[in-house]
């Protein structure tokens, strides 16, 4: 099981630092980790139901450490952001862990929907993050 567990998490990593690395400005970077983090489930359903069916029988060993690891791509690109004056203040592990468990939540969603749109899907959280992380005008 953790090997499953550890390539596929490789497979999204390289699937999502493609897409990231192609950004000029950190809402690119924002809108990309969104994107590609969404497109891969829709992409791959079967590898993500054998993760979520993993995690949830308690077989991930998921910890802090885990947890710090889970969020720290959309971290960078949310310091990014505020380093370069694109994103208003906010805490950054709050919003990282926010974006990070509304992107896992399709997993849950094409499990029970087979029918679900993961392109409006991610529209939708870029629309909500883009407000969310906007500085105040």
């Amino acid at each position: 099981m953790a090997q499953i567990v550890t390539t596929i998490h490789e497979r999204i990593d390289a699937h999502v630092s493609a897409r990231v690395g192609d950004a000029t400005t950190a809402r690119e970077a924002l809108r990309a980790y969104i994107e590609a983090n969404v497109g891969f489930a829709a992409a791959h359903r079967t590898q993500m139901r054998a993760l979520l069916g993993i995690f949830l029988g308690g077989g991930s060993g998921y910890d802090g450490g885990s947890e710090q690891q889970a969020i720290s791509g959309v971290a960078r690109v949310l310091r990014w952001g505020q380093r370069t004056g694109e994103f208003r203040p906010f805490d950054v592990q709050v919003m990282a862990t926010v974006i990070q468990r509304s992107i896992e939540g399709p997993t849950f969603l094409m499990d029970s929907d087979p029918r679900f749109d993961a392109d409006a899907y991610a529209r939708e959280l870029i629309a909500t993050f883009d407000r969310a992380t906007a500085r105040d005008r």
